[in-house]
């Protein structure tokens, strides 16, 4: 008779959903595994009680990632959903799944964005300011239109710098720029011109508080510098004004 046919694969070799591939491809060490338990079992050797428990726990880490709900999809009707599609490709180019208060946290900031509004929120450490909720800010409020600027401390510029890179060098491309500004620097043409540019090109600028502060302080005094020098030119009409009258009479 012919031999039997082999075993069917673990179900997770077989789901090539695109949607799921990055949440899966974080369990392919898993695969390995199964390959030294099936070496194991056809050399007749049995396999670690251990070993098959670590093997069931990964399992059931890949059926959980795949059986995962994504909080972005919003019900348009009875078999229907909408989505914004940056967020899918942002989460497959990076491999991650978002969390529920993420997800809602972004939608926020993006609401009050659109509004024209102003919004503070506070998170604590290890919830996904920097990985996470910034880049994806960046991506979705950057326009052509709007120039996102992310300040942050300075012993922290280095690290969100190198974050934003990482999150935008894959598939989904975008500047990122550094803003550096004392009171000694000139407001120059050059300067405004760099800004549009990057404005243009979607950037995403990282800065720090001291810089963005003495920006604000550069922008005063040059506001006082036309005050005064406007001042000082209707002091002068008004004197050549007077010295005419005079001349008249």
């Amino acid at each position: 008779p012919p031999p039997p046919p082999p075993p069917p694969p673990p179900f997770f070799f077989q789901a090539e959903d695109g949607i799921r591939y990055c949440l899966l491809s974080r369990g392919l060490g898993d695969v390995y595994k199964r390959l030294a338990l099936e070496a194991a079992a056809s050399s007749g050797a049995a396999p670690p009680l251990a070993q098959v428990k670590r093997l069931c726990q990964a399992v059931q880490t890949v059926a959980a990632g795949l059986a995962a709900r994504r909080t972005y999809m919003d019900a348009v009707g009875e078999e229907a959903y909408a989505y914004d599609p940056r967020i899918l490709c942002f989460e497959m180019a990076h491999g991650m799944m978002l969390r529920p208060a993420q997800v809602e946290l972004v939608r926020k900031f993006k609401r009050s964005a659109d509004a024209g509004g102003s919004l503070c929120h506070q998170m604590i450490m290890g919830a996904g300011k920097t990985t996470v909720v910034a880049p994806l800010l960046a991506l979705l409020l950057g326009n052509h239109e709007t120039l996102v600027m992310q300040v942050v401390p300075a012993a922290l510029l280095q690290f969100s710098r190198s974050v934003m890179r990482q999150r935008f060098s894959s598939l989904l491309q975008k500047p990122v720029y550094t803003f550096h500004f004392d009171r000694f620097t000139a407001a120059s043409p050059e300067l405004l011109s760099k800004l549009l540019q990057a404005r243009q090109l979607s950037a995403v600028m990282l800065s720090t508080p001291t810089s963005v502060m003495s920006f604000v302080l550069k922008f005063v005094e040059g506001v006082l510098l036309l005050e005064l020098n406007l001042n000082a030119d209707e002091e002068d009409m008004l004197s050549a004004s007077n010295a005419a009258g005079g001349l008249m009479r």
